[in-house]
This record gives structure tokens, sequence and C-alpha cells, in this order.
């Protein structure tokens, strides 16, 4: 990206972002049209190419950018949360990226649709930008959500690190089967996300408390 693009008025960069949010969005990345993108944010295909260099950069700036938004709202939220417990704050870690997704809608769904239908033009670049963000996650994980799980509290012959990769794991399921699920039908997801959160419930009451009686 073009550093001429961050020096733009605030006003006219988000104009700029939002409109090419939303093209991506609807449309996927092979299906968006930077023709579309400028007529409707007006601004030349010249000038475009000139902040992203092609089509290619612009939509992993998007990546990137969506990406940012949903870390700084889980995680600085995160920040403020009184509750101690390992389990419920998996929960709430939860409850907000569904809330966050709710408020940037078109974020959401470039994240998603690029997870799901990955663009084979870029599929490497967005392999390395998802990894950095999976380490960026890992790093404020450790402090946010795995320090608050105890040895104390876990039964004998189990260890943090085995709960913390056990926990991960299910929960990564979890999310992975709830994309696949709604795939198609996101805005379902975020008009009724009722069935996912008791779904949610479930999960981590097995987790924490067993299937036996």
């Amino acid at each position: 990206m073009n550093r001429t693009f961050e020096n733009l008025p605030e006003e006219k960069k988000q104009q700029i972002i939002k409109t090419c949010m939303a093209e991506f969005a609807t449309n996927g990345y092979e299906n968006t049209s930077t023709n579309k993108i400028t007529e409707k944010a007006g601004i030349s295909k010249g000038l475009l190419f000139h902040y992203f260099k092609n089509k290619k950069g612009l939509y992993l700036y998007l990546l990137k950018q969506s990406a940012d938004i949903v870390h700084v709202q889980i995680y600085e939220r995160l920040k403020d949360l009184q509750e101690e417990d390992f389990f419920e704050r998996i929960k709430k870690t939860a409850i907000m990226k569904m809330e966050t997704f709710s408020r940037y809608p078109d974020e959401y769904h470039v994240l998603l649709k690029s997870f799901l239908d990955t663009p084979k033009e870029i599929e490497a670049e967005i392999a390395a930008l998802f990894k950095e963000i999976q380490q960026q996650a890992i790093e404020q994980n450790q402090a946010l959500l795995f320090a608050y799980l105890n040895e104390s509290d876990l039964r004998e012959g189990l260890t943090v690190p085995f709960v913390l990769e056990y926990v991960m794991t299910v929960m990564e399921q979890f999310n992975r089967s709830i994309l696949q699920q709604y795939k198609g039908q996101e805005e379902e997801l975020l008009e009724h996300p009722d069935p996912l959160l008791n779904r949610l419930n479930q999960y981590i009451d097995v987790i924490k408390h067993g299937v036996y009686r």
C-alpha cells in the first residue's frame, strides 16, 4: 500500500475503505469489480491502484484491517473483564466475537469468505497473514485467557498445558463447524445468535465438567 493513502483526510480514507469492504464482503475476491469500487468511491482506477498497487494488494489490506478491528474490539475489552474463571472468560470471548461481527458485518464477511473460499491467486499471502494474526492472538491469549487456568483447579493427573491444548482444540473445531454450518447463511448467524450461544454453553459445560453423571 502506498503511504499516500494513509495521509488522506480520515473521512475520505474511511469512505474508500467502507466502499471496498462492502464490495468484497458481498461478492468475494474473484467477483469484485474494481471498476464498480472506483465508481462508488468516487475515485479513478489509476488512483486506486496508486494507493494499493493492484486488486490483490487492496484485498490483503482489507483483510488486515478486518483482523485488526476484531483484535482491538475483543482483546481491549478482555483487559477490562472482571471475571476470573477461565471457562467464563472463554465464553465471554466467543460472545465478544459475535458482538463485534454484528457491529462490523462487512469485515466479518471479508474474513469469513477469505477463510472458507480462499482465493487461489493469493492463497500463500493469506496463509502468511493468518499465521501472523494467529501468533498475535496466542500472545494475547497467554495474558488474558491462559493465565486464568490454575493447576489447583484441575483434577488429579491433568496439567495446565494439556488442558489448554485440549480446550483450544475443541473450541477451534467448534468455530470451524459453525462456519461450515452457516456458510452462505452468515446473516442468519449474525441476526439470530441464540442457537449458537446455547451450543457454546453446552460445549463449555462438557469441557468443564465432563460427560459422566
